[in-house]
């Protein structure tokens, strides 16, 4: 699908004196420019802030033509009036730009879609930034994803993004808090979050358990692994291949396979322990303790709405926790409906979702994705009010 907000169009539009209505956005004040004059948001790198976050917005003023440039007429005869919805949303007073800075003010953020990339079509490769709940950009869309798992939010710079990479490999991710009060100045790669933790390791091979005040309550080094394994090299390979089960009685209990030390081209699959009040590996369990624990399931209550039916649940709130499911009607359409039935999205399957779907009672949608409208944009509803608290153009890389 193409994105067609051509320059050409735009300017015209602008010449005519025909631009759709805009609701009133304000912007941080700026001698040069604001990023939301123009019609998409910014995109440009933003210059790295500083212990605070910035109050400008990123972007450079668009140079003014020469006197000497011959001028442009127009047949304003052969245009139709384009219509396009209003922006919505206005920039944060704690904006800043292409980097999120830590801070204690922003609330719960939530991503946005900014640029869609085409060059991988039929993949819709995105780009987000953050903004937060009243719809205030904080971030311009810089990030190649943006994840909420457990009580950390995983943020994936665009310039750390390969398509080339394979299924289980992945890219390094910078972590911080859902609400951004805390980040960590460095980007490491993801395994899983358990028991409260988010289980990370660098490129060296060291493993952290990050607690959620962004503490490291575990440190192993490359060194402890190196000896515990056997395996000199490649040891982010060897943390990449343990899968974290669960966390038991102040132990962590997971699995590995690695190459065996006396045959090259075999792999074993052995336990593997880690005692948090210590920060150890331990290839034995403590005493007492079960050789496989059982990692923990979650399953999600059944439920049966009238005129409804393939009920399914797992649409979980990303803040709260609050349960939603999807149900389709005996037309075929499908709803998103709350834990009592309530229809909070009618026609559900007919936008294109925004992972974290649902985050503190909002709900990220491209909801003309599949219409063949053009172009597209990324809205945010408050589930409970229906109100759209935040719109942008999604820009494509051949506008």
């Amino acid at each position: 699908m193409k994105l067609k907000i051509t320059a050409v169009i735009l300017a015209l539009a602008l010449l005519a004196g025909c631009t759709p209505s805009e609701p009133a956005v304000s912007a941080p004040a700026s001698p040069e420019t604001s990023a939301l004059e123009s019609t998409v948001p910014s995109v440009e790198p933003s210059a790295v802030p500083s212990d605070e976050p910035s109050t400008e917005p990123s972007g450079t003023p668009s140079a003014e033509p020469s006197p000497s440039e011959p001028p442009v007429y127009t047949d304003w005869s052969q245009l139709d009036p384009a219509e396009y919805p209003d922006r919505v949303g206005h920039y944060s007073d704690l904006y800043c730009g292409s980097e999120l800075a830590a801070g204690k003010n922003y609330g719960t953020l939530l991503p946005y879609v900014g640029t869609i990339n085409e060059d991988y079509y039929p993949d819709m490769l995105y780009t987000y930034g953050l903004t937060d709940r009243e719809g205030g950009i904080v971030t311009d869309p810089v990030y190649s994803d943006v994840a909420f798992v457990g009580d950390f939010m995983l943020l994936t710079d665009s310039s750390d993004y390969d398509p080339g990479l394979g299924h289980y490999e992945q890219p390094p991710r910078i972590l911080a808090a859902k609400d951004g009060s805390w980040i960590l100045g460095e980007k490491l790669y993801f395994s899983r979050e358990i028991g409260g933790y988010a289980v990370m390791y660098d490129d060296n091979g060291e493993l952290m358990l990050i607690d959620p005040d962004g503490k490291r309550a575990v440190e192993i080094s490359a060194e402890a692994a190196s000896g515990f394994f056997g395996v000199t090299e490649n040891l982010k390979d060897v943390w990449s291949a343990v899968y974290f089960v669960c966390v038991y009685e102040g132990v962590v209990y997971g699995k590995t396979s690695v190459p065996d030390p006396n045959d090259a081209t075999m792999w074993t699959e052995d336990p593997v322990y880690i005692d948090i009040a210590s920060g150890t590996l331990l290839a034995f369990p403590p005493e007492g303790y079960p050789s496989e624990a059982e990692e923990p399931y979650e399953e999600y209550p059944s439920k049966t709405f009238p005129g409804y039916e393939d009920v399914n649940g797992g649409a979980t709130d990303a803040v709260t926790g609050e349960i939603y499911y999807t149900a389709t009607r005996s037309d075929g359409g499908v709803d998103l409906l709350d834990e009592d039935g309530k229809v909070m999205w009618k026609d559900f399957d007919w936008a294109d979702v925004v992972y974290p779907l649902i985050a503190d009672g909002t709900i990220g949608l491209i909801p003309d994705q599949y219409s063949g409208s053009e172009p597209l944009w990324f809205c945010r509803y408050d589930l409970r009010t229906g109100e759209c608290i935040f719109r942008c153009p999604i820009i494509s890389n051949t506008d």
